[in-house]
């Protein structure tokens, strides 16, 4: 458990360097040593006294903001992190700069957990969601827990639907307007799991 009183808030910036892969395969991996080292130098100067800096990951650090303010305040603070990327870096092996994108997910104690274990998985939730949604700042929420409860639920059963024979095709006929006649058929696939339900195609097919 956090040692801290109930009226403290705890923020977590998780912050990804999305497109770090692709400067390692390009300029190789010295390169994008030289690429996280400088970003860690611009999130530094950007942190106040009283955070906490931390590389996690090749590609993703955590930032520790002890915190009373205001969401629209955490946002603000988030932002001037996406901001501060957008200039490029300068590699010092003569390369040309180099642009980096970040993607931030946000976990704030207690709201979104009231241990580090915790609040680190909701940030990271959130990071990927911002990663695959383009949004760049995404914070925790119920909403985004559940859904990525339900498509982890769902994409495990996925893996076992087909053995249980659980998908079937419906035919729907194409019908000509001009003569009323059928001039094609279109194959639909459908999913009803093993308890009944059925899914629809625009929740499975992606």
């Amino acid at each position: 458990m956090l040692e801290r009183k109930e009226s403290d808030k705890l923020v977590i910036f998780n912050i990804e360097l999305d497109n770090l892969r692709m400067i390692n395969d390009t300029f190789g991996h010295a390169t994008g040593e030289q690429v996280v080292v400088k970003s860690a130098h611009i999130l530094a100067q950007l942190m106040r006294n009283d955070c906490i800096l931390s590389r996690i990951a090749d590609d993703k650090f955590i930032v520790v903001m002890p915190s009373s303010e205001t969401i629209d305040e955490v946002v603000d603070c988030a932002q001037k992190i996406t901001d501060a990327f957008s200039d490029p870096i300068l590699p010092k092996d003569g390369i040309e700069s180099l642009f980096v994108t970040t993607n931030i997910g946000v976990a704030i104690y207690p709201e979104d957990g009231n241990d580090a274990d915790t609040l680190l998985q909701n940030a990271d939730i959130a990071a990927y969601e911002a990663k695959i949604s383009d949004h760049k700042i995404v914070f925790c929420s119920n909403q985004l827990k559940n859904h990525v409860e339900e498509n982890t639920l769902l994409t495990i059963k996925l893996f076992k639907s087909l053995a249980n024979e659980e998908f079937w095709l419906q035919f729907q006929p194409q019908i000509s307007c001009e003569t009323g006649t059928i001039i094609g058929v279109e194959a639909l696939l459908r999913w009803t799991t093993d308890d009944g339900r059925r899914i629809a195609p625009d929740v499975f097919i992606p």
